[in-house]
C-alpha cells in the first residue's frame, strides 16, 4: 500500500513498504509518475560528471572503489538507490560512484565497462577492474564489498 505524505520541509514524499523516496515527478510529456531518489545530504555517493572525472578518482583511489551505472528511466536502479547511499556511509574506505549511462560525456567510460544491463555494479580495486555484478542485487553487492574491500 502507498501513502503520499508530506515532510517537516513540506516536500511531497511517497511511502511504500519500506522504501521512502523523497521526490515525486510527473513526466511532462505524459502523466506518468515517476520515483527518483534523492541523495541525502551526507552522501559519499560522486556523481560523475565526465570521462575524465572518473579518471581522476579511479586513478587517485588506491582502494576499492564501486561504481553503480544506472539511468534514469530505471526502476530496479531507482530501487538499489537508497540502499547504494547507505552502504556508502557504512563503508568509508571504499569509494561509491554513480555513472548515468546516458550521459553523453561519461560514454567512454560506460563503454569501457561493457555495460549491456543497468543497474551494473563494477568493483574496481587499484584501478583495475575486480568484479562486475550485473542487475539489482543488492544482497551480492554488499557481500562483494565485504570480501573486497
Amino acid at each position: 500500500m502507498a501513502a503520499m505524505l508530506q515532510s517537516a520541509r513540506g516536500a511531497a514524499i511517497f511511502r511504500t513498504a519500506n522504501l521512502i523516496a523523497p521526490a515525486l515527478l510527473i513526466h511532462p510529456s505524459h502523466s506518468s509518475i515517476y520515483r527518483t531518489f534523492v541523495a541525502s545530504p551526507d552522501s559519499q555517493v560522486v556523481e560523475v560528471k565526465d570521462d575524465a572525472h572518473y579518471d581522476e578518482i579511479i586513478s587517485s583511489h588506491s582502494g576499492l572503489a564501486v561504481v553503480d551505472f544506472t539511468a534514469a528511466w530505471c526502476g530496479p536502479c531507482k530501487q538499489v538507490a537508497p540502499v547504494f547511499d547507505s552502504l556508502s556511509k557504512e563503508h568509508t574506505t571504499v569509494k561509491f560512484l554513480k555513472v548515468d549511462i546516458d550521459n553523453e560525456e561519461t560514454e567512454k567510460t560506460v563503454r569501457a565497462a561493457q555495460v549491456s544491463a543497468v543497474p551494473t555494479f563494477s568493483f574496481v580495486k587499484a584501478g583495475q577492474l575486480a568484479f562486475q555484478i550485473k542487475g539489482a542485487d543488492i544482497a551480492s553487492v554488499k557481500a562483494k564489498i565485504d570480501e573486497l574491500k
